[in-house]
């Protein structure tokens, strides 16, 4: 598919695990969006339904996104 992928330059790991779904919608949390994570690990997983608050989690990511 013709997907914009980047590298990330920053020589250490990046930790962020956030979405933002239709620009309202935020999942955040320590969930890994993997099957062990859903069935066997001790995760959190925190849904919020906030405009203003999908805003700034859309501008941390353009800001991650466009410095790599």
């Amino acid at each position: 598919a013709s997907l914009d992928v980047r590298i990330d330059s920053n020589p250490s790991y990046m930790h962020h695990k956030f979405a933002v779904f239709d620009g309202s919608i935020v999942a955040t949390g320590s969930f890994n969006w993997s099957k062990n994570a859903d069935t066997r690990n001790n995760e959190n997983l925190l849904i919020l339904n906030d405009t203003g608050l999908a805003e700034q989690y859309e501008d941390e990511f353009e800001e991650l996104y466009n410095s790599s």
